[in-house]
């Protein structure tokens, strides 16, 4: 998926994909990037944390980092 997306981004980069799956305990948004450099990406501060993956601020160049968020 690329351009906008509802409630994670506000503009999903050029060859970044998110994905959201989930369960009855959470929401998983899966964020990869499947360009060959390193991308600055912010996420919103709405509930997620980093779940897997290493984020600065960045992810790798075809670097994966899942977010996770408790369900009430």
């Amino acid at each position: 998926m690329t351009g906008k997306t509802a409630g994670l981004l506000k503009e999903i980069p050029y060859g970044v994909e998110v994905t959201s799956r989930e369960n009855e305990k959470a929401v998983y948004r899966i964020v990869q990037n499947f360009n060959c450099n390193r991308i600055e990406i912010e996420f919103p501060k709405d509930g997620f944390e980093v779940w897997q993956g290493s984020y600065d601020g960045t992810i790798a160049g075809f670097g994966t980092v899942i977010l996770r968020k408790q369900k009430q």
